[in-house]
Order: structure tokens, then C-alpha cells, then sequence
């Protein structure tokens, strides 16, 4: 399955979380960055460009996942590793989301609490 949202390196996006049951939909904020500092930004953009439909994927599933029914607090900070790659996944509050008013049509979007921070790092 193709993920119709692509997360761009070193970027924050707002993902849309539809409900699963037609209580609410969410919005959450989630920022993926590198921080490779013994590699060239280039090889790093490159590496992530090879994978980046595999990580935005992955990362609304988790998103989506947490929000409709959250993880055990120990599971994070999460490292997942992929063929050359890590990403180290951090959970922080969102104070900023309480703060806006969205909607998808005529319905409001509930903001999380959290927002997710991910740093992509590039593996010999």
C-alpha cells in the first residue's frame, strides 16, 4: 500500500488521523530530521530519499496507532532499524497544538497531546 503522505527530511508535518470510529479525528505534529555528522548532508538527503515512502508510512501507522489507543510509556524512545538506516522516535508534548483550531470539512480535528520527533540516521 502506497502512503499518500510523504515526510520530508528535516521538515514538520501535520498528519490528519481519521478515527476509527467516528468519535473524532486527530492532528498531530511529527518532525523528521538528521543529524549524521560524519556523512555528507547529500549522502544523507539520498539515503533518505531511498526510503522515504517506507518511513512516512511507518511513522502514520505508529501515529495512528498511538493515538487511537496509546503505547505503554515504556516503549518510548523507540529505535527501529531498516536496511541502513535508524530511527530514534521521541514522544514530547504538544503545547503548541492546544493552542490551534483545525477542521477537515465541517469537522473539528482534535490535536494530540504529543508530537513525535524522529532523527533518521544513516548506518555503515
Amino acid at each position: 500500500m502506497a502512503s499518500l503522505t510523504q515526510l520530508c527530511l528535516n521538515d514538520c508535518a501535520l498528519l490528519f488521523i481519521p478515527s476509527d470510529d467516528f468519535r473524532a479525528n486527530f492532528i498531530t505534529s511529527v518532525y523528521v530530521y538528521a543529524a549524521s555528522p560524519h556523512q555528507r548532508p547529500a549522502d544523507v538527503q539520498q539515503r533518505y530519499n531511498a526510503v522515504q515512502a517506507t518511513v512516512s508510512e511507518l511513522l502514520l501507522k505508529l501515529a495512528t496507532q498511538h493515538t487511537r489507543k496509546p503505547f505503554p510509556q515504556h516503549v518510548f524512545p523507540l529505535i527501529l532499524e531498516g536496511e541502513g538506516y535508524k530511527l530514534h522516535i521521541v514522544l514530547k508534548g504538544w503545547e503548541y497544538g492546544q493552542t490551534i483550531e483545525l477542521a477537515w470539512g465541517g469537522q473539528t480535528l482534535v490535536p494530540t497531546e504529543e508530537k513525535w520527533s524522529v532523527l533518521f540516521e544513516v548506518c555503515d
